[in-house]
């Protein structure tokens, strides 16, 4: 893997499901495939909201504790 963009893709699948990056080899063409379009229209659909948003200010409140 020498490419930049593979290794990023790798560590954003694994970020997403709370794993470590060589457990996303471990993934089926399937799964991994799955994993890579269900991120990229994650980003899409918040793309869109923030497009959609005309650069509107939404307050952000922590109701955590």
């Amino acid at each position: 893997m020498k490419q930049p963009e593979t290794l990023l893709i790798l560590d954003t699948i694994a970020r997403r499901y709370g794993i470590m990056p060589h457990d996303v080899l471990e993934l089926s063409p399937y799964e991994l495939t799955l994993a890579w379009q269900c991120y990229l229209q994650a980003n899409a659909t918040i793309a869109q909201r923030l497009k959609q948003s005309d650069g509107m200010v939404f307050p952000v409140f922590d109701i955590g504790g």
